[in-house]
């Protein structure tokens, strides 16, 4: 029986708070009997608050999620199914700077000729954030993040035979119970030294998301994408993507707060400007975009500490 394992997305719109300083005064006046004697001044008490009382919304320093979904496939070669674990981990620092680490695995049959149908790892990814600008303060802060990595190069059917560079910007904005966020990723692929793999240009995306906070308890957010696969410069190479592919996706999440850590997240994903399937090789290697094979179903776990 196929184990279903949940996890969590990213939380759009967490506020920051600071802890709270009680400050009462307390008068005492005396009447005034003549006009020799003068009332005392009035006392002035000032309460510190617990040294350990701390805040729950406050900065989480660690993030670690992970998320299975079933994704419905088109490609040149094939159609079918196959599974998909994402394992991602972030952390935070006081400095501004961010790591964010990912590893996807998967399980199906793609090739006719392949012999292990169990789970594979894909490409794993490691990117460096930078929160280059902010305006405002606490949750509802304009910020402007900027971030590069690599996606290293893997060996399972469900993994690209290259190394890839990433460069990306994103912006995002809250007001009152509605967030918003864009930016652009755009990957320099690398070359593959397996000559049965199709070689591709460069990769670029773009994102437009929208949150909803509907109460304490839960978010649900959109998310429009557009992805283009350029074609390949490599004009030597005989098997190489000749054509750019484009295509859009609709990415609609809910999360659920189960706890003061632990979020459940319910996601789709749409292609709503669908690429022909004869374009769609299983050996140009994208099987971690979004959306590039078909339509896929969701959930999953997160936890903040």
């Amino acid at each position: 029986m196929k184990a279903f394992i949940i996890s969590s997305l990213f939380i759009f719109g967490s506020s920051y708070t600071s802890a709270l300083v009680d400050y009462t005064d307390s008068s005492d006046y005396q009447p005034i009997k003549s006009s020799v004697k003068r009332a005392p001044k009035p006392r002035i008490t000032k309460r510190a608050a617990p040294s350990g009382r701390r805040s729950s919304g406050g900065k989480k320093y660690f993030e670690f999620s992970s998320i299975f979904s079933n994704t419905d496939y088109k490609a040149a070669e094939k159609e079918g199914k196959f599974d998909r674990l994402d394992l991602k981990s972030r952390i935070n620092t006081d400095y501004k700077f961010f790591l964010d680490l990912s590893y996807p695995m998967y399980s199906g049959r793609i090739s006719s000729n392949q012999k292990d149908t169990s789970y594979q790892g894909g490409n794993p990814k490691l990117v460096l954030g930078l929160n280059w600008f902010e305006f405002g303060q606490g949750s509802e802060a304009l910020s402007i993040d900027m971030h590069a990595g690599v996606a290293l190069e893997g060996s399972s059917e469900f993994a690209a035979k290259r190394t890839d560079k990433i460069l990306g910007i994103s912006s995002s904005k809250r007001i009152s119970n509605v967030g918003l966020s864009f930016g652009m990723d755009y990957t320099f692929t690398g070359s593959s030294k397996d000559e049965s793999a199709v070689d591709i240009g460069n990769i670029q995306s773009l994102y437009l998301e929208t949150g909803i906070i509907v109460s304490s308890d839960i978010v649900f957010v959109i998310r429009a994408q557009n992805i283009t696969i350029n074609s390949s410069n490599d004009l030597i190479r005989e098997n190489r993507l000749k054509e750019d592919i484009k295509y859009s996706v609709i990415e609609p999440k809910m999360k659920l707060r189960m706890s003061s850590m632990v979020d459940l997240i319910m996601q789709a994903s749409f292609r709503m400007r669908r690429p022909k399937s004869e374009e769609l090789s299983t050996g140009l290697g994208v099987w971690d975009l979004n959306g590039a094979y078909g339509n896929s179903i969701g959930a999953g776990l997160e936890i903040k500490i």
